[in-house]
């Protein structure tokens, strides 16, 4: 270990970030997610599950509040 409680390492991971741990993990796969719609082919149910998400409706509606639009707009996007 590190010799940090969790609830310590938290903290530390806020003053540094600005986020929370769990926050700053969810903007990286949402981003990654938006460079694999942008980049892949890949089918919007699979970019998801590659990012973690295995519900698909759950993936649209975070992506959607992080973003302000669907996966599937980000993907007409780039065309």
């Amino acid at each position: 270990g590190c010799g940090l409680s969790v609830s310590r390492l938290g903290e530390l991971f806020l003053e540094t970030t600005g986020q929370t741990p769990r926050s700053w993990l969810e903007q990286a796969r949402l981003k990654r997610a938006q460079d694999l719609l942008v980049t892949t082919g890949l089918p919007v149910k699979l970019v998801a599950s590659a990012c973690g998400y295995h519900d698909q409706r759950h993936f649209a509606t975070r992506f959607r509040k992080f973003f302000g639009i669907t996966p599937g707009q980000r993907r007409a996007e780039r065309q």
